[in-house]
Protein backbone atom coordinates (compact mmCIF):
# COMPACT_ATOMS: atom_id res chain seq x y z
CA UNK A 1 0.00 0.00 0.00
CA UNK A 2 1.34 3.42 -0.95
CA UNK A 3 0.59 6.22 1.53
CA UNK A 4 0.79 9.87 0.46
CA UNK A 5 0.95 12.65 3.03
CA UNK A 6 -0.18 16.14 2.16
CA UNK A 7 0.63 18.91 4.64
CA UNK A 8 -1.12 22.24 4.59
CA UNK A 9 0.27 24.96 6.86
CA UNK A 10 -2.10 27.55 8.24
CA UNK A 11 -0.92 30.58 10.22
CA UNK A 12 -3.41 31.55 12.87
CA UNK A 13 -2.42 33.41 16.04
CA UNK A 14 1.20 32.16 15.62
CA UNK A 15 -0.05 28.57 15.91
CA UNK A 16 0.92 25.96 13.30
CA UNK A 17 -1.86 23.50 12.71
CA UNK A 18 -0.77 20.30 10.82
CA UNK A 19 -3.53 18.62 8.92
CA UNK A 20 -2.69 15.15 7.58
CA UNK A 21 -4.67 13.61 4.73
CA UNK A 22 -4.45 10.00 3.66
CA UNK A 23 -4.30 9.35 -0.12
CA UNK A 24 -5.33 6.43 -2.35
CA UNK A 25 -4.56 3.08 -0.68
CA UNK A 26 -5.30 0.83 -3.71
CA UNK A 27 -2.75 -1.79 -4.75
CA UNK A 28 -0.40 -0.50 -7.48
CA UNK A 29 -0.68 -1.89 -11.01
CA UNK A 30 2.69 -2.61 -12.55
CA UNK A 31 3.45 -0.09 -15.30
CA UNK A 32 3.58 -1.12 -18.96
CA UNK A 33 7.17 -2.37 -19.47
CA UNK A 34 7.27 -0.59 -22.84
CA UNK A 35 6.25 2.74 -21.35
CA UNK A 36 9.61 3.41 -19.67
CA UNK A 37 10.23 4.70 -16.13
CA UNK A 38 7.87 7.22 -14.50
CA UNK A 39 10.65 9.84 -14.39
CA UNK A 40 14.30 10.10 -15.21
CA UNK A 41 15.24 9.02 -11.71
CA UNK A 42 13.28 5.79 -11.91
CA UNK A 43 10.03 4.81 -10.17
CA UNK A 44 8.73 7.23 -7.56
CA UNK A 45 9.59 6.30 -3.99
CA UNK A 46 6.79 5.88 -1.46
CA UNK A 47 8.05 8.90 0.46
CA UNK A 48 8.05 11.29 -2.51
CA UNK A 49 5.39 13.99 -2.50
CA UNK A 50 2.71 14.02 -5.15
CA UNK A 51 1.64 17.21 -6.88
CA UNK A 52 -1.71 18.04 -5.32
CA UNK A 53 -2.84 19.75 -8.51
CA UNK A 54 -3.07 16.44 -10.35
CA UNK A 55 -6.56 14.93 -9.98
CA UNK A 56 -6.68 11.43 -8.61
CA UNK A 57 -7.99 9.84 -11.86
CA UNK A 58 -5.92 11.88 -14.33
CA UNK A 59 -3.38 9.09 -14.86
CA UNK A 60 -4.90 6.37 -17.09
CA UNK A 61 -4.88 2.79 -15.97
CA UNK A 62 -2.31 0.46 -17.53
CA UNK A 63 -3.72 -1.17 -20.67
CA UNK A 64 -5.18 -4.61 -20.18
CA UNK A 65 -4.28 -7.47 -22.48
CA UNK A 66 -7.05 -8.61 -24.80
CA UNK A 67 -7.81 -12.22 -23.81
CA UNK A 68 -8.39 -13.05 -27.49
CA UNK A 69 -5.10 -12.45 -29.27
CA UNK A 70 -5.37 -11.54 -32.95
CA UNK A 71 -2.70 -13.13 -35.14
CA UNK A 72 -2.19 -12.50 -38.86
CA UNK A 73 -0.35 -15.15 -40.88
CA UNK A 74 0.82 -14.08 -44.35
CA UNK A 75 1.27 -17.16 -46.50
CA UNK A 76 4.52 -15.86 -48.03
CA UNK A 77 6.00 -15.33 -44.53
CA UNK A 78 5.01 -18.83 -43.46
CA UNK A 79 6.55 -20.31 -46.63
CA UNK A 80 9.74 -18.30 -46.16
CA UNK A 81 10.29 -19.94 -42.77
CA UNK A 82 8.90 -23.39 -43.57
CA UNK A 83 8.32 -24.38 -47.19
CA UNK A 84 5.56 -26.97 -47.52
CA UNK A 85 6.86 -30.51 -47.87
CA UNK A 86 5.50 -31.92 -51.14
CA UNK A 87 2.97 -33.10 -52.00
CA UNK A 88 1.56 -30.68 -49.42
CA UNK A 89 0.76 -27.05 -50.21
CA UNK A 90 -0.24 -23.98 -48.21
CA UNK A 91 -2.18 -22.71 -51.22
CA UNK A 92 -2.00 -19.00 -51.96
CA UNK A 93 -3.40 -15.71 -50.72
CA UNK A 94 -6.43 -14.74 -52.77
CA UNK A 95 -8.37 -11.48 -52.73
CA UNK A 96 -11.21 -13.04 -54.70
CA UNK A 97 -14.23 -13.60 -52.43
CA UNK A 98 -12.06 -13.19 -49.32
CA UNK A 99 -13.50 -13.88 -45.87
CA UNK A 100 -15.18 -10.79 -44.48
CA UNK A 101 -15.44 -9.25 -47.94
CA UNK A 102 -12.01 -7.59 -47.90
CA UNK A 103 -8.32 -8.45 -47.70
CA UNK A 104 -7.15 -11.95 -48.58
CA UNK A 105 -7.76 -15.56 -47.53
CA UNK A 106 -5.81 -18.74 -48.19
CA UNK A 107 -7.05 -20.67 -51.21
CA UNK A 108 -6.09 -24.07 -52.59
CA UNK A 109 -6.91 -25.30 -56.09
CA UNK A 110 -6.36 -28.75 -57.55
CA UNK A 111 -5.51 -29.83 -60.19
CA UNK A 112 -2.99 -27.22 -61.19
CA UNK A 113 0.63 -28.13 -61.72
CA UNK A 114 0.99 -30.33 -58.63
CA UNK A 115 1.22 -34.07 -58.18
CA UNK A 116 -1.90 -36.25 -58.26
CA UNK A 117 -1.72 -36.61 -54.47
CA UNK A 118 -1.13 -32.90 -53.83
CA UNK A 119 -3.12 -31.57 -50.89
CA UNK A 120 -3.52 -28.50 -48.76
CA UNK A 121 -1.99 -29.09 -45.32
CA UNK A 122 -1.09 -26.52 -42.71
CA UNK A 123 -0.22 -26.98 -39.02
CA UNK A 124 -0.79 -24.54 -36.17
CA UNK A 125 1.75 -25.39 -33.41
CA UNK A 126 0.58 -25.23 -29.80
CA UNK A 127 3.94 -25.80 -28.11
CA UNK A 128 6.89 -23.40 -28.06
CA UNK A 129 9.28 -26.08 -29.33
CA UNK A 130 7.13 -26.78 -32.38
CA UNK A 131 6.83 -23.07 -33.19
CA UNK A 132 10.59 -22.53 -33.08
CA UNK A 133 12.12 -21.10 -36.29
CA UNK A 134 8.71 -20.75 -37.92
CA UNK A 135 6.84 -17.58 -38.91
CA UNK A 136 6.64 -15.16 -35.98
CA UNK A 137 2.87 -15.30 -35.67
CA UNK A 138 2.89 -19.03 -35.04
CA UNK A 139 4.99 -18.62 -31.89
CA UNK A 140 2.37 -16.25 -30.47
CA UNK A 141 -0.13 -19.11 -30.10
CA UNK A 142 1.72 -20.98 -27.35
CA UNK A 143 3.12 -17.77 -25.86
CA UNK A 144 -0.41 -16.46 -25.29
CA UNK A 145 -2.28 -19.66 -24.45
CA UNK A 146 0.36 -21.67 -22.62
CA UNK A 147 -0.16 -25.42 -22.27
CA UNK A 148 -3.51 -26.51 -23.72
CA UNK A 149 -5.26 -29.81 -23.03
CA UNK A 150 -8.44 -31.13 -24.61
CA UNK A 151 -10.24 -30.37 -21.34
CA UNK A 152 -9.12 -26.72 -21.53
CA UNK A 153 -10.79 -25.99 -24.87
CA UNK A 154 -14.05 -24.05 -24.82
CA UNK A 155 -14.42 -23.97 -28.61
CA UNK A 156 -12.70 -24.20 -31.97
CA UNK A 157 -14.18 -22.27 -34.87
CA UNK A 158 -13.18 -21.82 -38.51
CA UNK A 159 -14.62 -20.58 -41.79
CA UNK A 160 -14.41 -22.21 -45.20
CA UNK A 161 -15.70 -21.53 -48.69
CA UNK A 162 -16.11 -24.12 -51.43
CA UNK A 163 -15.52 -22.11 -54.58
CA UNK A 164 -16.85 -24.94 -56.74
CA UNK A 165 -19.99 -26.94 -55.96
CA UNK A 166 -18.18 -30.15 -56.95
CA UNK A 167 -15.33 -29.50 -54.52
CA UNK A 168 -15.04 -31.26 -51.19
CA UNK A 169 -14.34 -29.31 -48.01
CA UNK A 170 -11.40 -29.07 -45.61
CA UNK A 171 -10.58 -31.33 -42.67
CA UNK A 172 -9.38 -30.34 -39.21
CA UNK A 173 -7.09 -32.67 -37.23
CA UNK A 174 -6.05 -32.30 -33.58
CA UNK A 175 -2.71 -33.96 -32.73
CA UNK A 176 -1.68 -34.41 -29.10
CA UNK A 177 1.79 -34.48 -27.54
CA UNK A 178 3.33 -37.98 -27.39
CA UNK A 179 3.47 -39.67 -23.99
CA UNK A 180 6.73 -40.54 -22.28
CA UNK A 181 5.98 -44.26 -22.72
CA UNK A 182 6.26 -44.95 -26.48
CA UNK A 183 3.79 -47.84 -26.43
CA UNK A 184 1.05 -45.45 -25.33
CA UNK A 185 1.35 -43.43 -28.55
CA UNK A 186 -0.30 -43.98 -31.91
CA UNK A 187 2.81 -42.67 -33.70
CA UNK A 188 6.30 -41.54 -32.79
CA UNK A 189 5.41 -37.84 -33.07
CA UNK A 190 1.90 -37.76 -31.60
CA UNK A 191 -0.19 -39.61 -29.04
CA UNK A 192 -3.67 -39.10 -30.50
CA UNK A 193 -4.93 -37.95 -33.88
CA UNK A 194 -8.51 -36.69 -33.88
CA UNK A 195 -10.07 -36.05 -37.29
CA UNK A 196 -12.99 -33.69 -37.92
CA UNK A 197 -13.88 -33.38 -41.58
CA UNK A 198 -16.06 -30.35 -42.21
CA UNK A 199 -18.40 -32.35 -44.41
CA UNK A 200 -19.10 -34.72 -41.47
CA UNK A 201 -20.45 -31.86 -39.35
CA UNK A 202 -23.68 -32.36 -37.46
CA UNK A 203 -26.64 -30.33 -38.80
CA UNK A 204 -24.62 -29.63 -41.94
CA UNK A 205 -25.59 -26.50 -43.85
CA UNK A 206 -22.64 -25.40 -45.97
CA UNK A 207 -23.62 -24.39 -49.51
CA UNK A 208 -20.95 -23.68 -52.12
CA UNK A 209 -19.88 -20.17 -53.15
CA UNK A 210 -20.41 -18.70 -49.69
CA UNK A 211 -18.47 -18.60 -46.44
CA UNK A 212 -19.67 -21.13 -43.85
CA UNK A 213 -18.89 -21.27 -40.13
CA UNK A 214 -17.92 -24.57 -38.47
CA UNK A 215 -17.53 -24.93 -34.71
CA UNK A 216 -17.15 -27.49 -31.94
CA UNK A 217 -20.18 -25.82 -30.31
CA UNK A 218 -23.61 -27.39 -30.73
CA UNK A 219 -25.84 -26.17 -33.53
CA UNK A 220 -25.42 -25.82 -37.29
CA UNK A 221 -22.17 -27.25 -38.71
CA UNK A 222 -21.09 -28.72 -35.35
CA UNK A 223 -17.73 -30.44 -35.76
CA UNK A 224 -17.54 -34.15 -34.91
CA UNK A 225 -14.39 -36.22 -34.39
CA UNK A 226 -13.10 -39.74 -34.85
CA UNK A 227 -9.85 -41.20 -33.55
CA UNK A 228 -7.34 -42.45 -36.12
CA UNK A 229 -6.13 -45.09 -33.62
CA UNK A 230 -2.86 -46.23 -35.19
CA UNK A 231 -4.42 -47.28 -38.47
CA UNK A 232 -5.68 -46.08 -41.80
CA UNK A 233 -9.38 -45.53 -42.36
CA UNK A 234 -9.71 -48.76 -44.37
CA UNK A 235 -8.73 -50.90 -41.37
CA UNK A 236 -12.16 -50.62 -39.79
CA UNK A 237 -11.23 -48.30 -36.94
CA UNK A 238 -13.10 -45.27 -38.22
CA UNK A 239 -16.49 -45.45 -36.49
CA UNK A 240 -19.46 -45.56 -38.83
CA UNK A 241 -21.84 -42.76 -37.86
CA UNK A 242 -20.42 -42.91 -34.34
CA UNK A 243 -18.46 -39.71 -34.29
CA UNK A 244 -18.02 -37.90 -30.99
CA UNK A 245 -18.00 -34.24 -30.08
CA UNK A 246 -15.66 -32.09 -28.02
CA UNK A 247 -18.33 -32.14 -25.32
CA UNK A 248 -18.34 -35.97 -25.36
CA UNK A 249 -14.56 -36.02 -24.88
CA UNK A 250 -14.74 -33.57 -22.00
CA UNK A 251 -17.41 -35.57 -20.15
CA UNK A 252 -15.18 -38.64 -19.78
CA UNK A 253 -13.70 -41.64 -21.57
CA UNK A 254 -15.08 -42.29 -25.07
CA UNK A 255 -15.69 -45.70 -26.67
CA UNK A 256 -17.07 -45.38 -30.23
CA UNK A 257 -19.18 -48.32 -31.40
CA UNK A 258 -17.04 -51.00 -33.03
CA UNK A 259 -13.83 -49.92 -31.29
CA UNK A 260 -12.27 -51.85 -28.43
CA UNK A 261 -11.17 -49.81 -25.43
CA UNK A 262 -12.25 -46.48 -24.02
CA UNK A 263 -10.00 -43.46 -24.30
CA UNK A 264 -9.95 -40.47 -22.01
CA UNK A 265 -8.76 -37.47 -24.01
CA UNK A 266 -9.21 -34.81 -21.34
CA UNK A 267 -5.60 -34.69 -20.16
CA UNK A 268 -4.10 -34.97 -23.65
CA UNK A 269 -1.98 -31.90 -24.41
CA UNK A 270 -2.59 -30.36 -27.83
CA UNK A 271 0.49 -30.33 -30.05
CA UNK A 272 -0.94 -29.22 -33.40
CA UNK A 273 -4.24 -28.36 -34.97
CA UNK A 274 -3.95 -28.89 -38.71
CA UNK A 275 -6.19 -28.02 -41.64
CA UNK A 276 -6.01 -30.03 -44.83
CA UNK A 277 -7.71 -31.33 -47.93
CA UNK A 278 -7.90 -34.98 -48.97
CA UNK A 279 -4.96 -36.07 -51.14
CA UNK A 280 -7.21 -38.60 -52.89
CA UNK A 281 -9.57 -35.91 -54.18
CA UNK A 282 -9.28 -35.51 -57.95
CA UNK A 283 -10.18 -31.83 -57.74
CA UNK A 284 -10.48 -29.20 -55.05
CA UNK A 285 -11.14 -25.47 -54.91
CA UNK A 286 -11.60 -24.09 -51.44
CA UNK A 287 -10.70 -21.12 -49.24
CA UNK A 288 -10.11 -21.07 -45.48
CA UNK A 289 -9.82 -18.27 -42.92
CA UNK A 290 -11.05 -16.95 -39.58
CA UNK A 291 -9.71 -19.67 -37.27
CA UNK A 292 -10.44 -19.18 -33.57
CA UNK A 293 -9.46 -21.29 -30.56
CA UNK A 294 -10.88 -20.19 -27.20
CA UNK A 295 -10.07 -21.74 -23.82
CA UNK A 296 -12.30 -22.05 -20.77
CA UNK A 297 -10.12 -19.52 -18.94
CA UNK A 298 -11.22 -16.89 -21.46
CA UNK A 299 -7.97 -16.75 -23.39
CA UNK A 300 -7.99 -17.42 -27.10
CA UNK A 301 -6.37 -16.80 -30.47
CA UNK A 302 -8.08 -15.45 -33.58
CA UNK A 303 -6.06 -16.24 -36.70
CA UNK A 304 -6.37 -14.28 -39.92
CA UNK A 305 -4.99 -16.23 -42.90
CA UNK A 306 -3.75 -13.46 -45.15
CA UNK A 307 -0.88 -12.58 -47.44
CA UNK A 308 0.11 -10.85 -50.63
CA UNK A 309 -2.32 -11.79 -53.38
CA UNK A 310 0.44 -11.01 -55.86
CA UNK A 311 2.57 -13.86 -54.49
CA UNK A 312 1.95 -17.39 -55.78
CA UNK A 313 3.89 -20.60 -55.18
CA UNK A 314 3.12 -23.63 -57.34
CA UNK A 315 4.50 -27.15 -57.26
CA UNK A 316 5.42 -28.50 -60.70
CA UNK A 317 4.93 -32.26 -60.61
CA UNK A 318 7.35 -34.16 -62.82
CA UNK A 319 4.99 -37.14 -63.04
CA UNK A 320 2.07 -34.93 -64.10
CA UNK A 321 4.22 -33.10 -66.65
CA UNK A 322 5.38 -36.42 -68.11
CA UNK A 323 1.75 -37.49 -68.51
CA UNK A 324 0.69 -34.45 -70.54
CA UNK A 325 3.92 -33.17 -72.09
CA UNK A 326 6.61 -35.81 -72.47
CA UNK A 327 10.11 -34.48 -73.25
CA UNK A 328 11.22 -34.44 -76.87
CA UNK A 329 13.62 -36.88 -78.45
CA UNK A 330 17.01 -36.72 -76.75
CA UNK A 331 15.64 -34.73 -73.81
CA UNK A 332 14.67 -35.71 -70.28
CA UNK A 333 13.26 -34.10 -67.15
CA UNK A 334 15.85 -35.97 -65.12
CA UNK A 335 14.86 -37.70 -61.90
CA UNK A 336 13.41 -36.49 -58.61
CA UNK A 337 15.37 -36.65 -55.40
CA UNK A 338 14.73 -35.85 -51.75
CA UNK A 339 18.39 -36.13 -50.72
CA UNK A 340 19.81 -32.64 -50.31
CA UNK A 341 16.74 -31.03 -51.88
CA UNK A 342 16.52 -27.27 -52.23
CA UNK A 343 15.32 -25.71 -48.99
CA UNK A 344 16.32 -28.81 -47.02
CA UNK A 345 13.01 -30.62 -47.54
CA UNK A 346 10.73 -31.88 -50.27
CA UNK A 347 11.92 -32.82 -53.76
CA UNK A 348 14.21 -31.35 -56.44
CA UNK A 349 14.99 -32.40 -60.01
CA UNK A 350 18.38 -33.97 -60.68
CA UNK A 351 20.14 -34.82 -63.93
CA UNK A 352 23.17 -37.08 -64.33
CA UNK A 353 24.88 -37.73 -67.66
CA UNK A 354 27.88 -39.76 -68.76
CA UNK A 355 29.76 -39.95 -72.07
CA UNK A 356 27.58 -42.77 -73.39
CA UNK A 357 24.62 -40.57 -74.34
CA UNK A 358 23.80 -37.22 -75.95
CA UNK A 359 20.75 -36.82 -73.73
CA UNK A 360 20.14 -33.46 -72.08
CA UNK A 361 17.81 -32.13 -69.41
CA UNK A 362 15.25 -29.73 -70.89
CA UNK A 363 11.89 -28.44 -69.66
CA UNK A 364 9.79 -25.40 -70.46
CA UNK A 365 7.74 -23.12 -68.22
CA UNK A 366 4.86 -21.89 -70.36
CA UNK A 367 3.71 -18.29 -69.99
CA UNK A 368 1.95 -17.48 -73.27
CA UNK A 369 -1.82 -17.66 -73.55
CA UNK A 370 -1.81 -19.57 -76.84
CA UNK A 371 -1.42 -23.17 -75.67
CA UNK A 372 -2.19 -26.51 -77.23
CA UNK A 373 -4.28 -29.10 -75.42
CA UNK A 374 -3.76 -31.13 -73.31
CA UNK A 375 -1.04 -28.87 -71.89
CA UNK A 376 -3.43 -26.04 -70.99
CA UNK A 377 -4.61 -27.20 -67.56
CA UNK A 378 -1.19 -27.82 -66.05
CA UNK A 379 -0.14 -24.23 -66.79
CA UNK A 380 -3.44 -22.59 -65.87
CA UNK A 381 -2.29 -21.45 -62.44
CA UNK A 382 0.90 -19.96 -63.87
CA UNK A 383 -0.85 -18.10 -66.68
CA UNK A 384 -3.82 -16.95 -64.64
CA UNK A 385 -1.59 -15.47 -61.96
CA UNK A 386 1.02 -13.64 -64.05
CA UNK A 387 -0.95 -13.01 -67.22
CA UNK A 388 0.87 -11.91 -70.36
CA UNK A 389 4.13 -10.05 -69.81
CA UNK A 390 6.93 -8.62 -71.90
CA UNK A 391 10.68 -8.31 -71.42
CA UNK A 392 10.02 -4.75 -70.21
CA UNK A 393 7.56 -6.07 -67.60
CA UNK A 394 10.05 -8.52 -66.10
CA UNK A 395 11.55 -7.38 -62.81
CA UNK A 396 13.74 -10.45 -62.29
CA UNK A 397 14.22 -14.12 -63.07
CA UNK A 398 15.85 -16.31 -60.42
CA UNK A 399 16.81 -19.99 -60.25
CA UNK A 400 18.70 -22.24 -57.80
CA UNK A 401 21.14 -24.95 -58.83
CA UNK A 402 23.56 -27.37 -57.21
CA UNK A 403 26.39 -28.71 -59.35
CA UNK A 404 29.14 -31.29 -59.00
CA UNK A 405 31.72 -29.76 -61.37
CA UNK A 406 32.88 -26.15 -61.30
CA UNK A 407 32.59 -25.66 -65.07
CA UNK A 408 29.21 -27.37 -65.63
CA UNK A 409 25.86 -25.84 -64.80
CA UNK A 410 22.36 -25.40 -66.23
CA UNK A 411 21.20 -22.90 -68.84
CA UNK A 412 18.16 -20.60 -68.81
CA UNK A 413 16.58 -19.57 -72.12
CA UNK A 414 13.85 -16.98 -72.67
CA UNK A 415 11.73 -17.54 -75.80
CA UNK A 416 9.47 -14.71 -76.98
CA UNK A 417 6.20 -15.01 -78.91
CA UNK A 418 6.53 -14.93 -82.72
CA UNK A 419 5.07 -11.62 -83.96
CA UNK A 420 6.11 -11.48 -87.66
CA UNK A 421 8.85 -9.00 -86.79
CA UNK A 422 11.75 -10.83 -88.43
CA UNK A 423 11.11 -13.87 -86.22
CA UNK A 424 14.04 -16.22 -85.73
CA UNK A 425 11.83 -19.34 -85.99
CA UNK A 426 8.25 -20.27 -86.78
CA UNK A 427 7.44 -21.00 -83.13
CA UNK A 428 9.28 -18.16 -81.39
CA UNK A 429 10.45 -14.64 -82.05
CA UNK A 430 13.65 -14.31 -80.02
CA UNK A 431 15.75 -16.86 -78.14
CA UNK A 432 17.86 -15.41 -75.34
CA UNK A 433 20.42 -17.73 -73.75
CA UNK A 434 21.84 -17.32 -70.24
CA UNK A 435 24.20 -20.03 -69.11
CA UNK A 436 24.58 -20.06 -65.35
CA UNK A 437 28.32 -20.64 -65.78
CA UNK A 438 28.58 -17.28 -67.60
CA UNK A 439 27.14 -15.33 -64.69
CA UNK A 440 28.60 -11.94 -63.91
CA UNK A 441 30.46 -11.78 -60.57
CA UNK A 442 30.31 -15.57 -60.15
CA UNK A 443 30.14 -17.11 -56.69
CA UNK A 444 28.83 -20.65 -57.07
CA UNK A 445 30.80 -23.33 -55.21
CA UNK A 446 30.13 -26.99 -55.96
CA UNK A 447 27.94 -29.25 -53.81
CA UNK A 448 25.83 -26.40 -52.48
CA UNK A 449 22.69 -24.61 -53.62
CA UNK A 450 23.48 -21.34 -55.41
CA UNK A 451 21.06 -18.63 -56.52
CA UNK A 452 21.34 -17.03 -59.97
CA UNK A 453 19.33 -13.94 -60.86
CA UNK A 454 18.94 -11.27 -63.52
CA UNK A 455 19.25 -8.72 -60.70
CA UNK A 456 22.59 -7.00 -60.12
CA UNK A 457 24.96 -8.69 -57.68
CA UNK A 458 26.65 -12.06 -57.34
CA UNK A 459 25.75 -14.61 -60.04
CA UNK A 460 23.96 -12.08 -62.27
CA UNK A 461 22.60 -13.78 -65.38
CA UNK A 462 23.89 -12.50 -68.76
CA UNK A 463 22.29 -13.21 -72.14
CA UNK A 464 23.14 -13.61 -75.78
CA UNK A 465 20.72 -13.74 -78.72
CA UNK A 466 20.68 -16.90 -80.83
CA UNK A 467 19.75 -14.82 -83.94
CA UNK A 468 18.55 -17.39 -86.49
CA UNK A 469 21.75 -19.35 -86.31
CA UNK A 470 23.76 -21.86 -84.35
CA UNK A 471 26.62 -20.84 -82.12
CA UNK A 472 29.25 -21.75 -84.72
CA UNK A 473 27.97 -19.11 -87.17
CA UNK A 474 29.58 -16.27 -85.29
CA UNK A 475 26.41 -14.74 -83.89
CA UNK A 476 27.28 -15.53 -80.29
CA UNK A 477 29.15 -12.53 -78.88
CA UNK A 478 32.36 -13.06 -77.00
CA UNK A 479 32.18 -13.29 -73.25
CA UNK A 480 32.86 -9.59 -72.81
CA UNK A 481 29.78 -8.65 -74.84
CA UNK A 482 26.94 -10.47 -73.12
CA UNK A 483 24.06 -8.24 -72.08
CA UNK A 484 21.87 -8.16 -68.99
CA UNK A 485 18.13 -7.78 -68.49
CA UNK A 486 18.81 -4.18 -67.48
CA UNK A 487 20.60 -3.60 -70.80
CA UNK A 488 17.61 -4.96 -72.73
CA UNK A 489 15.20 -2.77 -70.77
CA UNK A 490 17.32 0.35 -71.29
CA UNK A 491 16.90 0.29 -75.09
CA UNK A 492 17.98 -1.51 -78.30
CA UNK A 493 20.99 -3.80 -77.89
CA UNK A 494 23.78 -4.28 -80.46
CA UNK A 495 26.39 -6.76 -79.19
CA UNK A 496 29.88 -6.32 -80.64
CA UNK A 497 30.33 -8.32 -83.85
CA UNK A 498 26.60 -8.57 -84.53
CA UNK A 499 24.86 -6.61 -87.27
CA UNK A 500 21.75 -4.67 -86.31
CA UNK A 501 20.29 -3.46 -83.02
CA UNK A 502 17.37 -5.27 -81.45
CA UNK A 503 14.78 -3.83 -79.11
CA UNK A 504 13.48 -6.62 -76.86
CA UNK A 505 11.30 -4.52 -74.57
CA UNK A 506 7.94 -5.11 -76.27
CA UNK A 507 8.49 -8.83 -76.89
CA UNK A 508 6.05 -11.08 -75.03
CA UNK A 509 7.59 -13.97 -73.10
CA UNK A 510 6.36 -17.36 -74.36
CA UNK A 511 8.60 -19.81 -72.51
CA UNK A 512 11.41 -19.84 -70.01
CA UNK A 513 13.29 -23.10 -70.39
CA UNK A 514 16.01 -24.72 -68.32
CA UNK A 515 18.42 -27.20 -69.85
CA UNK A 516 21.87 -28.67 -70.06
CA UNK A 517 23.97 -28.92 -73.20
CA UNK A 518 23.76 -32.10 -75.28
CA UNK A 519 27.48 -31.65 -76.01
CA UNK A 520 28.43 -32.05 -72.35
CA UNK A 521 30.37 -35.28 -71.93
CA UNK A 522 29.41 -35.46 -68.27
CA UNK A 523 27.01 -33.64 -65.99
CA UNK A 524 25.62 -34.00 -62.49
CA UNK A 525 23.46 -31.36 -60.89
CA UNK A 526 20.11 -30.41 -59.38
CA UNK A 527 17.74 -27.54 -60.10
CA UNK A 528 14.78 -26.02 -58.22
CA UNK A 529 13.30 -22.82 -56.80
CA UNK A 530 12.51 -20.86 -59.96
CA UNK A 531 11.18 -17.37 -59.31
CA UNK A 532 9.64 -14.89 -61.74
CA UNK A 533 8.97 -11.34 -60.53
CA UNK A 534 7.11 -8.73 -62.56
CA UNK A 535 7.29 -4.97 -62.13
CA UNK A 536 3.60 -4.90 -61.21
CA UNK A 537 4.55 -6.72 -58.00
CA UNK A 538 3.39 -10.20 -58.98
CA UNK A 539 5.67 -13.06 -57.95
CA UNK A 540 5.62 -16.69 -59.04
CA UNK A 541 7.75 -19.34 -57.32
CA UNK A 542 7.92 -22.75 -59.03
CA UNK A 543 8.86 -25.64 -56.74
CA UNK A 544 10.02 -28.65 -58.77
CA UNK A 545 8.20 -31.63 -57.26
CA UNK A 546 7.94 -35.38 -57.67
Amino acid sequence: MRMTWKVTSLLAAATILGIAACGDDAIDIAPNPDAGPENDGGPRKDSEPVDSSVPKDATPDAPKDDPIKKITLAVEDVIAKEAPNGPSSFGFASDKNAYGGAGTSWRFQKPLTGAADEKFEFYLPFTADDAKDKAAGLAEISAHLGKVTVADIASIKLHSRRNDAASRDFMMVVYTVPHTTPTENDASWYARRLHASLEWADSLNAPASTWNTFSTATGTNALRFWDFRKSNIDAGEQPSNNYFSLEDMQKGAVTPTGVTGARDYRTEQVRYISFSSDSSAASFDGSIDGIEVVLKNGKGVSIDLAGDAKFRRVALSQSKLLAVDAPGNGSTYGTTTTAGAWGGAGTSWTFTKNAETNEKLEFYLTFADALDTPKTEIWKGVRDHLGEFTIADLDSLRVHSKKKAADRDFMAIIYTVADDDNDDASWYGRRLHAQLAWAKTPNAPVDTWNAFSTAAGANQLQFWDFRKSNTEAGDQPSGSNYFTLADMQAGPVTPTGVTGARDYRTKKVKYVSFSTSSSDTAFEGSIDGIEVRLKNGKILVVDLDK
